[in-house]
């Protein structure tokens, strides 16, 4: 059991040197997609320079194609019956409601793109999704909250039976920590 932040950071201390191949393989992507050439300086002036589009084009064709369409939510019916069906189909609506709602307050947070166009954005550069979701239960607060976060901070740990936790790496003051996530209770308090 985690209790201190000494605990977290040797925790993702050691679990650097395990992701690093994973995040050198992402970073290189990355530099392909935006037409980064380290070795040029090496290579000096007598070379010619040949720069193609191609990755990134066929990354923002693939972006596209993923996130163009809404997402469908669809519960396949086990019985045809007009109850499940109605019930089955008030949760459907009730899912394509809070994925508009998401798109809304990230539009008005300034985190840009809407959650489907980043999380295609975040499958085709670094080959998986990291996001976190909240549900809160308090009023004036967002009631669903969909963080992404860079797959390059994240830390998944396995153990006998499958994944175990995850650890994220952000910045963070520990007032900032304690007002996001009040359940937890920090042991200080602040002048």
């Amino acid at each position: 059991m985690i209790t201190q932040p000494q605990d977290v950071y040797k925790m993702i201390t050691e679990a650097g040197p395990t992701w690093s191949n994973r995040n050198v393989q992402i970073l290189r992507f990355r530099d392909l997609v935006r037409q980064v050439d380290h070795n040029q300086r090496l290579k000096g002036e007598k070379y010619h320079k040949f720069e193609s589009n191609e990755p990134g084009s066929f990354f923002s064709t693939m972006v596209q194609l993923l996130s163009r369409n809404s997402a469908r939510h669809r519960i396949p019916l086990e019985d045809d019956n007009e109850d499940e069906r109605k019930l089955k189909g008030s949760i459907e609506r009730l899912v394509e409601g809070t994925f508009r709602d998401v798109d809304f307050y990230r539009t008005r947070r300034m985190e840009g793109t809407p959650l489907q166009h980043a999380m295609a954005q975040m499958a085709c550069s670094d080959g998986w999704v990291c996001l976190e979701v909240v549900v809160n239960r308090e009023k004036n607060k967002i009631p669903v909250d969909v963080r992404l976060y860079d797959t390059l901070d994240v830390f998944p740990m396995w153990g006998p039976d499958g994944l175990s936790c995850v650890v994220i790496r952000t910045n963070r003051t520990p007032m900032q920590v304690e007002m996001e996530y009040p359940h937890v209770g920090m042991s200080h308090k602040y002048s």
